[in-house]
Protein backbone atom coordinates (compact mmCIF):
# COMPACT_ATOMS: atom_id res chain seq x y z
CA UNK A 1 0.00 0.00 0.00
CA UNK A 2 0.90 3.73 -0.76
CA UNK A 3 1.66 6.37 2.01
CA UNK A 4 -0.41 8.30 -0.09
CA UNK A 5 -2.40 10.66 2.39
CA UNK A 6 -5.88 10.21 0.14
CA UNK A 7 -5.34 6.35 0.10
CA UNK A 8 -8.41 5.42 2.94
CA UNK A 9 -6.66 2.68 4.40
CA UNK A 10 -4.30 3.64 6.96
CA UNK A 11 -1.22 1.19 7.56
CA UNK A 12 -0.04 3.28 10.87
CA UNK A 13 -1.51 5.32 13.67
CA UNK A 14 -1.53 8.85 14.14
CA UNK A 15 0.64 10.32 16.17
CA UNK A 16 -2.40 11.38 18.09
CA UNK A 17 -2.91 7.67 18.81
CA UNK A 18 0.93 7.53 19.99
CA UNK A 19 0.55 10.16 22.46
CA UNK A 20 -2.89 9.61 23.78
CA UNK A 21 -1.67 6.27 25.17
CA UNK A 22 -0.12 5.30 28.39
CA UNK A 23 4.02 5.70 27.93
CA UNK A 24 4.46 1.77 28.20
CA UNK A 25 2.39 1.37 24.72
CA UNK A 26 4.40 -0.14 21.78
CA UNK A 27 3.65 1.58 18.59
CA UNK A 28 6.13 -0.73 16.55
CA UNK A 29 3.75 -3.69 18.06
CA UNK A 30 0.65 -1.67 17.41
CA UNK A 31 1.96 -1.03 13.83
CA UNK A 32 2.67 -4.69 13.64
CA UNK A 33 -0.65 -5.91 14.65
CA UNK A 34 -2.55 -3.01 12.73
CA UNK A 35 -0.73 -4.29 8.98
CA UNK A 36 -1.23 -7.59 9.93
CA UNK A 37 -4.82 -7.18 10.52
CA UNK A 38 -5.32 -4.88 7.58
CA UNK A 39 -3.33 -7.76 5.56
CA UNK A 40 -6.39 -10.10 7.02
CA UNK A 41 -8.89 -8.61 5.65
CA UNK A 42 -7.08 -7.37 2.24
CA UNK A 43 -6.07 -11.19 1.85
CA UNK A 44 -9.95 -12.59 2.09
CA UNK A 45 -11.31 -9.83 0.13
CA UNK A 46 -9.38 -10.39 -2.65
CA UNK A 47 -9.75 -14.25 -2.37
CA UNK A 48 -13.62 -14.11 -3.01
CA UNK A 49 -12.59 -11.20 -5.60
CA UNK A 50 -10.38 -13.60 -7.25
CA UNK A 51 -13.57 -15.84 -7.84
CA UNK A 52 -16.63 -13.24 -8.58
CA UNK A 53 -13.80 -11.29 -10.83
CA UNK A 54 -15.28 -10.99 -14.70
CA UNK A 55 -12.69 -10.65 -17.05
CA UNK A 56 -12.70 -6.76 -18.18
CA UNK A 57 -11.62 -6.18 -14.49
CA UNK A 58 -7.94 -4.90 -14.96
CA UNK A 59 -5.72 -4.23 -12.10
CA UNK A 60 -7.04 -0.52 -11.18
CA UNK A 61 -10.44 -1.58 -10.95
CA UNK A 62 -9.61 -4.75 -8.37
CA UNK A 63 -7.64 -2.10 -6.45
CA UNK A 64 -10.14 -0.02 -6.32
CA UNK A 65 -12.74 -2.24 -5.30
CA UNK A 66 -10.45 -3.63 -2.56
CA UNK A 67 -10.03 -0.15 -1.20
CA UNK A 68 -14.17 0.22 -0.93
CA UNK A 69 -14.63 -2.92 0.09
CA UNK A 70 -12.40 -2.55 2.85
CA UNK A 71 -14.40 0.41 4.14
CA UNK A 72 -17.32 -1.43 4.34
CA UNK A 73 -15.82 -5.06 6.19
CA UNK A 74 -13.35 -3.44 8.41
CA UNK A 75 -15.66 -3.42 11.16
CA UNK A 76 -15.94 -6.50 11.23
CA UNK A 77 -14.16 -9.13 13.29
CA UNK A 78 -10.96 -10.56 11.42
CA UNK A 79 -11.69 -14.35 11.98
CA UNK A 80 -15.25 -13.61 11.00
CA UNK A 81 -14.76 -12.01 7.85
CA UNK A 82 -12.51 -14.45 6.61
CA UNK A 83 -14.96 -17.21 7.20
CA UNK A 84 -17.44 -15.33 5.63
CA UNK A 85 -15.64 -13.65 2.47
CA UNK A 86 -14.43 -17.56 2.04
CA UNK A 87 -18.43 -18.09 1.58
CA UNK A 88 -19.07 -15.50 -0.64
CA UNK A 89 -16.61 -16.38 -3.06
CA UNK A 90 -18.43 -19.80 -3.16
CA UNK A 91 -21.51 -18.10 -4.07
CA UNK A 92 -21.33 -14.62 -5.41
CA UNK A 93 -20.58 -14.81 -9.49
CA UNK A 94 -20.09 -10.81 -9.34
CA UNK A 95 -18.21 -8.33 -7.30
CA UNK A 96 -21.15 -6.37 -6.52
CA UNK A 97 -22.81 -8.95 -4.57
CA UNK A 98 -18.85 -10.00 -2.57
CA UNK A 99 -20.08 -7.10 0.39
CA UNK A 100 -23.40 -7.56 0.51
CA UNK A 101 -23.15 -11.16 0.96
CA UNK A 102 -20.13 -10.89 3.31
CA UNK A 103 -22.11 -8.72 6.16
CA UNK A 104 -24.75 -11.28 5.41
CA UNK A 105 -22.96 -14.24 6.46
CA UNK A 106 -20.96 -12.74 9.10
CA UNK A 107 -24.34 -11.63 10.83
CA UNK A 108 -25.33 -15.43 10.61
CA UNK A 109 -21.71 -16.15 12.14
CA UNK A 110 -22.04 -13.52 15.08
CA UNK A 111 -25.95 -14.91 15.95
CA UNK A 112 -24.69 -18.58 15.80
CA UNK A 113 -21.50 -17.18 17.95
CA UNK A 114 -24.03 -15.29 20.32
CA UNK A 115 -26.74 -18.38 20.70
CA UNK A 116 -24.01 -20.48 21.63
CA UNK A 117 -22.28 -18.24 24.41
CA UNK A 118 -26.04 -17.92 25.98
CA UNK A 119 -26.39 -21.40 26.18
CA UNK A 120 -22.65 -21.97 27.67
CA UNK A 121 -23.51 -19.23 30.38
CA UNK A 122 -24.87 -20.62 33.58
CA UNK A 123 -28.48 -20.42 34.23
CA UNK A 124 -29.59 -17.77 36.87
CA UNK A 125 -32.18 -20.07 38.69
CA UNK A 126 -35.00 -17.78 40.56
CA UNK A 127 -35.07 -17.35 43.94
CA UNK A 128 -36.37 -20.44 45.44
CA UNK A 129 -36.12 -22.45 42.20
CA UNK A 130 -33.55 -25.43 42.67
CA UNK A 131 -33.40 -25.05 46.46
CA UNK A 132 -35.13 -29.22 46.58
CA UNK A 133 -32.56 -31.49 46.74
CA UNK A 134 -32.36 -34.34 43.57
CA UNK A 135 -33.90 -37.51 43.41
CA UNK A 136 -31.55 -40.19 45.19
CA UNK A 137 -30.09 -42.42 42.03
CA UNK A 138 -31.76 -45.81 41.34
CA UNK A 139 -29.60 -48.67 42.05
CA UNK A 140 -30.61 -52.08 40.46
CA UNK A 141 -29.60 -55.67 40.87
CA UNK A 142 -28.50 -57.35 38.16
CA UNK A 143 -31.80 -59.24 38.36
CA UNK A 144 -33.45 -56.38 38.24
CA UNK A 145 -31.63 -55.62 35.03
CA UNK A 146 -31.85 -58.61 33.42
CA UNK A 147 -35.65 -58.68 34.00
CA UNK A 148 -35.98 -55.33 32.85
CA UNK A 149 -34.15 -56.23 29.87
CA UNK A 150 -36.41 -59.41 28.98
CA UNK A 151 -39.41 -57.57 29.33
CA UNK A 152 -37.95 -54.84 27.02
CA UNK A 153 -37.65 -57.56 24.33
CA UNK A 154 -40.34 -59.10 24.82
CA UNK A 155 -42.84 -55.94 24.44
CA UNK A 156 -40.87 -55.47 20.98
CA UNK A 157 -41.49 -58.45 20.38
CA UNK A 158 -44.83 -58.04 20.43
CA UNK A 159 -44.86 -54.87 18.51
CA UNK A 160 -43.51 -56.29 15.85
CA UNK A 161 -46.36 -59.26 15.27
CA UNK A 162 -48.69 -57.01 15.73
CA UNK A 163 -47.38 -54.49 12.94
CA UNK A 164 -47.17 -57.76 11.00
CA UNK A 165 -50.47 -59.08 11.21
CA UNK A 166 -51.53 -54.91 10.45
CA UNK A 167 -49.97 -55.75 6.92
CA UNK A 168 -51.49 -59.18 6.99
CA UNK A 169 -48.29 -60.81 7.11
CA UNK A 170 -47.32 -63.97 8.76
CA UNK A 171 -45.72 -63.82 12.95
Amino acid sequence: MSEDPCNPVVLRPSNSDLTSQSSDFDASEYRRERATTIARIYRALSLALTVARPASYGDAACKAWLEAAFEFVADLPVDVLEIAAREAGKVCRHPAQIVPTIHEQAAEIIAARDRQRRLAAPVQLAEGWGAEPLPPKLHLSREECDRIKEAAAAMAEQERRERLQRRGGAA
